[in-house]
């Protein structure tokens, strides 16, 4: 499958080289630079794609996410926040952000601008930032409300990891430990794309972290880190090398 990402990322630079105007085929393009990796390429892309549609919401928050994945994270903080209180993907994103990083009071505040929303991304947020607060009830429950969505996903695409990625997370907010251990690996085993692989070894280091096996969790960090995902998946790696991951 990566060489069919591969083949289409040519096709279709060939066609912008060659003056062809065509934005949908330049966000396609971004996609396959993300998909075989390339995450500078894909950041360029998405970037250009923004410029030449400034007020287009979803193009700017892409080229945003685009940065943190190429590694310009700070840039890509900064330009979520000019749109998140437009655009509820933005703010997802800066709460998980802030997550990742332990800074609660930052994530909360980006969590009450979507705090209707029922997606599941929304849902997995919510109870991460319960369980960070302490209120472990309220964390299971929105964490089992959230695994319907996150099954629906898998049944529409269940080729990609994303779906059981996003159960794995909700397995593991409520306590079933085995259960989401089961879930990431299945994100690993029917994945190639370099970012959900990085992804889905992140997932299995911190569940590991979170059932004291220190050695194992070292272990699946430092195969996320091989897998090439992007330099805010490798950060994240390597925080969780440097100190166990903590819910709160």
């Amino acid at each position: 499958r990566s060489q069919l990402w591969f083949d289409r990322a040519i096709e279709y630079d060939s066609f912008l080289s060659s003056g062809t105007s065509g934005l949908v085929f330049l966000k396609r393009l971004a996609a396959d630079y993300f998909y075989v990796g390339d995450f500078v390429k894909s950041e360029s892309c998405y970037s250009r794609l923004a410029q030449f549609k400034h007020d287009d919401l979803e193009a700017r928050f892409l080229a945003e996410a685009a940065k943190f994945r190429s590694g310009k994270i700070v840039k890509g903080v900064l330009g979520l926040k000019k749109i998140a209180p437009r655009y509820p993907n933005a703010a997802k994103l800066l709460a998980e952000y802030y997550l990742d990083q332990e800074y609660f009071d930052s994530a909360a505040v980006q969590i009450e601008r979507f705090h209707s929303s029922t997606d599941s991304w929304s849902l997995i947020l919510r109870a991460r930032m319960a369980l960070a607060k302490g209120e472990d009830a309220r964390a299971d429950s929105i964490a089992k409300s959230a695994i319907p969505l996150c099954e629906n996903i898998i049944d529409k695409i269940p080729g990609e990891g994303r779906g059981y990625i996003d159960v794995g997370y909700c397995q593991l907010y409520h306590g079933d430990f085995n259960a989401a251990e089961s879930d990431f690996k299945t994100a690993l085993f029917v994945e190639n794309r370099p970012y959900y692989r990085g992804l889905s070894l992140l997932a299995l280091g911190r569940l590991y972290d979170l059932k004291n096996n220190r050695a194992q969790a070292i272990s699946y960090y430092n195969q996320a880190i091989l897998e090439r995902p992007g330099e805010y998946i490798i950060s994240l790696a390597k925080k969780g090398i440097d100190g166990p991951y903590k819910i709160r």
